[in-house]
């Protein structure tokens, strides 16, 4: 303990060391702000226009299914595509899956073609994770098969392609 310490003293030197805390814990806080408001605009225009742009994406994906444009297909997958195939028991890659379809036209259906239903797509950066449902009717419009799904998109040299497809089958209850 200091004798004779004079307080007026030692608030002159605490103060920089208050005054530099201060300065700092602002510094932090106003990152923090800087930090969330970017990341409330990744949420507004830009992100809403890639939201479009993979939705946009998916709607094109089962107009190629619908179709059998295995060339517009051939667009949408990134060149390592994988899907895993359940019933195999294995992953297919994309160029598995392009050759088998190529050898085996897309099936067709006496009803309507499939649509797309409760489609919501977040965009995480770079990566696009789209779910979404696919049901499907014969010609009287009784459904035949309800379809949920995970697509995986990834943005590369400013285009959305996807990398991952997973579907379920939903039984249908009468």
């Amino acid at each position: 303990m200091m004798p004779n310490a004079d307080p007026e003293k030692s608030r002159r030197r605490a103060f920089p060391l208050l005054l530099a805390a201060l300065l700092v814990a602002c510094a932090v806080t106003a990152i923090g702000y800087a930090r969330v408001g970017r990341d409330s605009q990744m949420s507004t225009a830009p992100l809403d226009v890639e939201n479009a742009q993979v939705v946009n994406l998916e709607h094109l994906w089962l107009q190629t299914q619908n179709t059998g444009d295995v060339a517009q297909l051939d667009k949408i997958l990134a060149s390592d595509f994988v899907r895993p195939d359940p019933a195999e028991g294995a992953f297919i890659t994309k160029a598995e899956m392009m050759a088998y379809l190529h050898s085996h036209p897309f099936p067709r259906h006496g009803g309507p073609p499939p649509h797309c239903a409760r489609l919501r797509v977040t965009i995480y950066g770079n990566v696009a994770i789209a779910r979404g449902v696919l049901a499907a009717s014969d010609a009287q419009g009784v459904p035949v098969r309800k379809t949920l799904f995970t697509d995986v998109f990834v943005l590369r040299q400013s285009r959305w392609q996807a990398v991952s497809a997973q579907e379920n089958d939903v039984p249908l209850h009468p």
